[in-house]
């Protein structure tokens, strides 16, 4: 057994993936999307959409894509944007997605 003193100075902090609204700017033709697997304290497994950023995860919502794919249907040369967060939880948080 450790004490709790000895556990937390050998504590590493996890990788926790950010949100893409955390970013200033983001470049379609440099961002890959990637499909992650998480699995909860259940046993159940969901998958998250991420963009990595200099090697940092950014968790994309669905809602992100729909914007994105709003704005290229009417402007198809769109390379640049941000996207501005609204909310602080699960159920009032909204996305919108900025062209630059």
């Amino acid at each position: 057994m450790v004490s709790l003193k000895e556990a937390s100075l050998i504590y590493e902090e996890k990788t926790i993936t950010k949100n893409i609204a955390d970013l200033q700017e983001i470049s379609l033709k440099e961002c890959e999307l990637e499909v992650r697997t998480y699995t909860r304290t259940d046993g159940t497994t969901f998958n998250i959409d991420v963009i990595t950023v200099e090697g940092v995860e950014h968790r994309v919502p669905k809602s992100v894509l729909g914007g994105i794919q709003a704005i290229l249907s009417v402007k198809p040369d769109m390379d640049k944007f941000r996207v501005v967060r609204k909310g602080t939880t699960k159920d009032d948080t909204e996305y919108t997605v900025v062209p630059l």
